[in-house]
């Protein structure tokens, strides 16, 4: 059956974004507040007390989602553009059957290149083609109770904050609605698990503007805005709602996890990730999921 649904709207979270730009002087940084920084620093190396343009840092905590196996599994299913096709496709390769994984775990990579949110909130085909694929791998609709989403909006703005066009204004909403439409088309899914953009700062700099930085920074901070807003309750019909792994480190500045990105880890158009970074994102995504007991296999828990 064909899937209809309209465009979502960026009315709320331009009016967050203009009361984020009013706590810190109309979205100028203020030099003389510390807790302001004047560059991006990985948000799991900021403290709540520090911000970028008025947002808090940190990585906005929603606590853990219980996850149960239906006819004894649990299936993950990858909703993204490109990059996270890649490096879901390394994440089933490296850990699809993995001794350290739990033998109920499915992995299914629905993630499509060249279609980012926008996309997958106005295509109704790309929820028909990820019900086949779940079908393909021999599992079923109501089995599938855990979604990781790579985020990134199809058609950047190209301004980053504080300007009110800023480009999380509507990555921000798109996230949100991505949640709520993943609980619409998948009503058994029980957590997704959000992740922002890797590093953006080698892409060329005539593309700085689509896919570099300070635009990839702030996808972070669209995921903490969604969280909180699950946190709320404002978010009605989606599942529960949280961090997968935080990817963004400052070129070869280590994160707090002790990620950091080098030209290595790139293909040569300095946006999508080489064999080398996918890796990188694939282990980082089975470290996260290692936190919880329903993915583990024989392997106890890491400390």
């Amino acid at each position: 059956m064909g899937r209809h649904w309209p465009r979502p709207v960026a009315a709320a979270a331009i009016a967050a974004v203009a009361v984020a730009a009013a706590a810190c002087g109309a979205g100028a940084v203020d030099v003389a507040d510390p807790r302001e920084i004047a560059a991006p620093i990985a948000l799991d190396l900021m403290t709540p007390q520090q911000s970028w343009h008025g947002l808090s840092g940190g990585l906005a905590d929603n606590g853990e989602p219980e996850v149960t196996p239906v006819d004894g599994r649990i299936v993950i299913v990858a909703i993204s553009m490109s990059n996270g096709n890649m490096e879901m496709n390394r994440f089933i390769q490296l850990y699809g059957g993995h001794p350290d994984v739990s033998p109920a775990i499915g992995l299914v990579n629905c993630a499509k290149g060249g279609h980012a949110l926008e996309r997958w909130l106005s295509m109704p085909s790309l929820w028909d083609e990820c019900d086949q694929k779940i079908a393909a791998a021999g599992f079923r609709p109501e089995q599938v109770r855990v979604v990781w989403a790579k985020n990134a909006n199809q058609f950047p703005s190209g301004h980053t904050l504080p300007d009110p066009a800023a480009d999380y204004v509507d990555l921000v909403e798109n996230i949100a609605a991505l949640s709520q439409r993943i609980g619409q088309e998948y009503p058994s899914v029980q957590a997704i698990f959000h992740t922002s953009r890797i590093y953006g700062g080698y892409v060329a700099a005539d593309r700085q503007d689509q896919r570099g930085e300070p635009m990839n920074y702030e996808g972070g901070f669209a995921i903490n805005a969604v969280v909180e807003r699950h946190r709320r309750g404002e978010l009605p019909g989606a599942p529960w709602v949280g961090w997968g792994p935080y990817l963004w480190a400052d070129a070869e500045e280590p994160n707090a996890s002790g990620m950091a990105w080098l030209r290595s880890d790139f293909n040569s158009d300095m946006v999508h990730p080489s064999a080398a970074g996918q890796t990188k994102v694939a282990d980082a995504l089975h470290r996260h999921f290692m936190r919880f007991d329903w993915y583990l296999g024989a392997s106890p828990r890491p400390p």
